[in-house]
């Protein structure tokens, strides 16, 4: 009709979830999925999608789009040379790196190599990250500031990911501005490969 003007289709993005059931919900462009995000932890929504989120595109304008919201946390997280444990944190735009053994003067805490070794850092890196304040995508900045060794990398950097399943730990090697691989608990493969995957369609391999 004359007059009238139609929204604009949202890009596919995490948005604040329409059906109010979990915080953050994915919008694949044209329609809601089922992968959703509380509190930086990622997870399927295996209730049938209300109304409100099967919505054509004209109905998405009241959704609120943040800026950047946190999806995943992965605390005790090994780097490619397994010698501290990491915590990451996946957002909608990038994934930032704390390296767990650090603290904020830049002093490191030193481990016994090998099983121990992995162990006693991991459980170090989980005592520190529970000790915190939750982090949130407003704080990331912060951590990055004030943290030894911390850094992020922007999805719209790498050019390649690849993940491997493995019994105990997958890996994920990551190519682009800043080459690197972690190893990552495979309770928590899946939800980093669907997140990684939704960011950065065509660019990602999971065997």
């Amino acid at each position: 009709m004359k007059g009238q003007s139609t929204a604009p289709t949202p890009a596919a993005g995490w948005f604040r979830d329409p059906c109010a059931r979990h915080e953050f919900r994915y919008f694949d462009g044209g329609a809601w999925t089922q992968n959703v995000s509380d509190a930086g932890k990622a997870s399927v929504d295996t209730d049938p999608i209300v109304a409100a989120a099967e919505a054509s595109a004209q109905d998405i304008q009241p959704v609120d789009a943040p800026g950047e919201c946190l999806l995943l946390t992965l605390p005790g997280t090994f780097g490619g040379d397994n010698t501290a444990s990491k915590v990451l944190y996946l957002t909608n735009r990038r994934l930032v790196v704390d390296p767990a053994m650090s603290s904020s003067k830049g002093l490191r805490v030193g481990f016994t190599s090998g099983v121990f070794g992995q162990a006693h850092a991991e459980k170090l890196a989980k005592e520190r990250h529970l000790q915190e304040p939750p982090v949130d995508a407003a704080r990331l900045d912060t951590l990055l500031a004030t943290v030894d060794g911390a850094y992020q990398m922007l999805y719209s950097d790498m050019t390649a990911v690849t993940m491997k399943r493995k019994s105990h730990l997958g890996s994920v090697k990551i190519t682009g501005k800043k080459n690197t691989t972690f190893a990552v608990k495979h309770e928590l493969f899946d939800q980093m490969a669907e997140i990684l995957t939704s960011a950065m369609p065509g660019r990602v391999t999971v065997k």
